[in-house]
């Protein structure tokens, strides 16, 4: 079984096999947080990120507790999400999001706990991110080429 990241333009076109597309349907399903107008609605991004992690986390303990697995795959975008936009808010912790930043880390953490009982103790769990963060620190030295 797959169900397709960020990529995916459509869930029904990366789903496989397609049989699963219903099931995903009807729990609401998102590929991805809609991040293009994060700068300007907080609210609404930070709303869409933890929906969509209850989403994730739906899709995920449904997978892993009702089908038969040997390898188990499961990605978290919305922690991508959250550094490109809101990494400055992790930083400060006088910023209006930081404990939302925060708040996001511990319901993450509920999932993998909840994740890592519900896989069972005979199973190895491996945890990776694909880069880091950090601040992006503007120099306003031009240089001419």
């Amino acid at each position: 079984m797959l169900i397709s990241g960020f990529v995916a333009l459509d869930l029904e076109k990366g789903v496989y096999p397609p049989a699963l597309y219903p099931m995903l349907k009807e729990m609401d399903y998102r590929i991805d947080v809609d991040y293009r107008e994060a700068a300007e609605k907080k609210e609404a991004f930070f709303e869409d990120l933890f929906y969509t992690l209850d989403k994730r986390r739906e899709a995920i303990l449904h997978l892993l507790k009702k089908e038969e697995w040997d390898l188990f795959f499961a990605t978290f975008t919305g922690t991508d999400r959250l550094h490109h936009y809101f990494w400055h808010e992790l930083v400060d912790s006088k910023g209006p999001y930081h404990s939302k930043f925060l708040e996001y880390y511990r319901a993450l953490d509920k999932i993998i706990k909840k994740i890592v009982s519900s896989a069972g103790k005979e199973v190895n769990l491996i945890i990776v991110a694909d880069h880091g963060f950090t601040l992006i620190e503007k120099n306003s030295t031009q240089y001419l080429a």
